[in-house]
């Protein structure tokens, strides 16, 4: 079982499922117009083994879940004050999929908070995250995993965080 939470268009959990035929994947996305792209995606693709939710992160009832295995998520990041100055190219993006509250960090707190009781035991947690976020993210999931790593991207910035739960 794997989840794709804040899934968008469907790239990240679609592509697991398109790989991995074994895996249930669950794409959990909030935004109508995301949600529109994702079900066009699922049907393009003509994947069989894709559970999508229509929902929220911070509401959904996650007794409709399975313990997951793996749980995937490119959640928004950018602080919101910071959302203005941006790239152009960025902003083509809608608000909701870039604005992760004050400090960035308000969906990490739901993920770490709600959603690392869904992973089962020797499961994996891998979060995408803005720059200079990796260790308030460690932070937010202290004590709720065996090991932790950050994944630098070819610039050395930081933009993966992963937990073994």
């Amino acid at each position: 079982i794997v989840y794709d939470l804040c899934s968008g268009s469907g790239c990240i959990g679609l592509t697991v499922a398109k790989h991995c035929k074994n895996a249930t994947v669950y794409l959990l996305e909030k935004e109508k117009n995301a949600l529109k792209y994702l079900l066009k995606n699922r049907i393009d693709l003509e994947l069989e083994n894709v559970v999508v939710v229509h929902d929220d992160l911070f509401t959904v009832d996650l007794a409709l879940f399975p313990e997951a295995d793996l749980i995937l998520s490119n959640p928004p990041y950018i602080n919101s004050d910071e959302i203005s100055q941006l790239q152009k190219e960025v902003l083509f993006e809608p608000t909701s999929a870039l604005d992760g509250g004050n400090d960035g960090l308000e969906f990490y707190r739901c993920l770490a908070d709600r959603w690392c009781s869904k992973v089962k035991h020797n499961g994996f947690i891998a979060l995408e995250c803005g720059e200079e976020q990796s260790s308030s993210i460690i932070e937010l999931f202290y004590g709720k995993y065996i090991e932790n790593n950050v994944i630098f991207d070819f610039n050395n910035i930081d933009r993966v965080v992963t937990f073994g739960i």
